[in-house]
């Protein structure tokens, strides 16, 4: 039985032979080219005639029927049929920020890996050395993000609020960084106090520069943590900004709180001994191994020991949750065979105090992360920070474990009424 014609047949008409021709021709009945009968060349060119499809664009309800089989590209090769000078600069600038913003090292552009993949992925696309990323991209890149922050500033509701901080770069130099709320959060600029000693007046002198230069109508209020040079330096802008408020940041606040829980001899007893079980796990390996072995046996997962952070209290929550989560399997290796463990530390781990006193610490610290947390999001407000505190001092006047510490949270009421 012969095959069936395909439908793009339809779209072209025999040609009447001259004399003495007996080639086969067709003609195409929207371009009107002329084609030697070839299945594959007809099809081909129904496919790419721009007259048919102009066609089936301009007749509402008409689709085509030629049924023609997608093409898939199965290799990179080919697949950017062009690349102009302008894609060259929009490449470059979106590499150059992922490297600024992830802040990678330079020299990875300069990685024979990195390079080797690059050029895989996009061929027509000349590397930039390492200089070239570091000198003209990040000034052209700078430029850009310059002109975006003050598009953004100069678009933004009649008031803004800035936030302030200091910290450190990975070269020690003390940096002062601002951000602006619209409300939604941007970076607005950093700057280096070099030789300048963190004192109330050089902090206030920064803070009323950048209010000078976003407009002082335009800002509200000003937030810095609660160091003693800040609100020093909040004293002296008031007298020259009345109008404007001054706030201490209450994240930072949360976290001296927490820090003060932490001093109490009843909580730090908990965390010496939870960090005693963690560090003793995660300095002997063949141990560490055997306990994931039970936790994926129990839990279907690996819990990490973590160690919490020398400086962010709200991590002492996320190590005792961890260690809490993992008891059983904790407790599940002291019977395992040729494991010994320090005689000390196997009676902390089949102690139910420990886990008890872990446990009450870990509920004390879990409303105040949870506080964190939203504080430290986009898109907190003023007044959640006053219901929050409300729902916090409510909780420690109900909890029966915190009737000996409460003193810690007496001056809540006065700060929440």
């Amino acid at each position: 039985m012969p095959r069936a014609k395909g439908a793009f047949w339809n779209e072209f008409t025999l040609v009447t032979a001259e004399e003495n021709d007996t080639t086969e021709k067709y003609s195409c009945n929207h371009c009107n080219i002329i084609y030697v009968k070839n299945a594959s060349r007809m099809q081909k060119h129904i496919e790419n005639c721009t007259n048919y499809q102009s066609t089936l664009e301009q007749t509402p309800g008409i689709e085509s029927n030629l049924q023609i089989p997608k093409k898939y590209q199965r290799t990179l090769d080919g697949f950017v049929q062009s690349f102009s000078e302008s894609d060259q600069l929009q490449m470059e600038g979106l590499l150059g920020r992922a490297f600024f913003s992830a802040g990678l090292s330079m020299n990875c552009i300069e990685n024979p890996d990195m390079q080797a993949f690059l050029k895989r992925s996009m061929p027509w696309f000349k590397i930039p050395s390492r200089y070239l990323l570091s000198n003209t991209i990040l000034d052209r890149e700078y430029k850009k993000l310059s002109y975006l922050v003050e598009k953004t500033l100069n678009n933004s509701p009649e008031f803004v609020c800035i936030t302030s901080d200091g910290w450190s770069n990975i070269n020690k130099l003390s940096i002062i960084n601002y951000m602006i709320t619209t409300p939604n959060p941007f970076f607005y600029k950093a700057t280096s106090m070099n030789e300048e000693r963190h004192t109330a007046e050089n902090i206030a002198n920064g803070i009323d520069n950048i209010i000078d230069e976003i407009g002082t109508s335009k800002v509200a209020a000003v937030i810095t943590d609660n160091a003693p040079n800040m609100k020093a330096a909040w004293k002296i802008l008031q007298r020259k900004y009345p109008q404007k408020i001054f706030l201490g940041c209450w994240a930072h606040a949360i976290h001296l709180w927490i820090k003060d829980i932490l001093n109490l001899s009843w909580a730090d007893n908990i965390i010496q001994d939870g960090k005693n079980i963690i560090n003793y796990f995660r300095n002997h390996q063949i141990i560490l191994a055997i306990l994931r072995k039970i936790q994926k046996e129990k839990y279907n997962k690996c819990i990490s020991l973590l160690l919490p952070g020398e400086t962010r209290w709200g991590s002492h929550f996320y190590s005792l949750n961890n260690l809490l989560s993992t008891k059983s399997a904790i407790q599940s290796i002291l019977v395992e065979d040729n494991i010994t463990l320090p005689e000390e530390l196997k009676q902390k781990i089949i102690s139910n105090d420990l886990w008890t006193n872990i446990k009450k610490l870990r509920n004390l610290l879990e409303p105040f992360v949870n506080f964190l947390q939203q504080l430290q999001s986009d898109t907190p407000n003023l007044s959640s920070v006053y219901l929050k505190l409300k729902n916090l001092e409510d909780f420690v006047i109900t909890n029966n474990d915190l009737t000996q510490y409460r003193h810690i949270w007496g001056f809540w009421g006065q700060n929440c009424r």
